[in-house]
């Protein structure tokens, strides 16, 4: 993958990914909420975005900070398993969703030659970064619930509840969620991200 100049900031590949992994979570959320049209795929997909980009902006502001790199990566097993899941919604009628389009994968950059003392001390940052992953999005969510656009706040609950499972494992169909490095390191910030993306999903029905 070829990286751009400024840390954090996204190549061609991450952009690609971005816009594969909004359209992918925005047919899943159209199917789930019975709107599988093409108003509902592009309402969704736009809402998908919006979150996406929150999400993002959190990461590559940190990963700025720690002059490393961040790579946006779709997730082959993860979105096909969420598209799958969207036409089985679709035809049934049945309330079906998964969401595991994206996972982000974290190099270094200014301390890539000093060996493996520092891979702990990275290996912190990378909680650090998953920890943000989900943070920002389920501020945007309740700042957006409180100007009433609870559509979106639900959007971001249900992204973000996806996210937090603690999902590393190649049985799996997915790929390494947020979820996996935050537990990893604190049960609590794990329960407590878990939790209040559940009360965000509550407060926007």
């Amino acid at each position: 993958m070829i990286r751009p100049e400024i840390s954090g900031f996204p190549g061609p590949e991450d952009i690609k990914n971005f816009l594969l992994a909004g359209v992918v979570t925005g047919m899943s959320f159209a199917a789930f909420f019975g709107s599988f049209d093409v108003f509902g795929v592009l309402r969704y997909t736009f809402l998908s975005f919006l979150v996406l980009l929150a999400r993002e902006t959190g990461v590559r502001m940190v990963v700025y900070k720690l002059d490393g790199y961040v790579d946006l990566l779709l997730s082959k097993e993860g979105a096909s398993t969420g598209l799958v899941t969207a036409i089985g919604a679709a035809v049934t009628g049945l309330p079906l969703l998964a969401l595991f389009p994206v996972e982000t994968s974290v190099s270094r950059k200014a301390y890539e030659n000093w060996g493996k003392s520092v891979d702990v001390i990275w290996a912190r940052y990378e909680f650090y970064i998953s920890a943000v992953a989900v943070l920002v999005p389920l501020i945007t969510g309740f700042l957006t619930l409180g100007f009433g656009f609870d559509r979106l706040a639900h959007v971001s609950g249900f992204f973000c509840l996806f996210q937090m499972m603690p999902f590393d494992y190649r049985s799996i169909p997915t790929g390494k969620l947020d979820g996996a490095d935050i537990i990893r390191w604190s049960g609590f910030y794990w329960l407590f991200l878990t939790g209040t993306s559940i009360l965000l999903i509550a407060l926007s029905l």
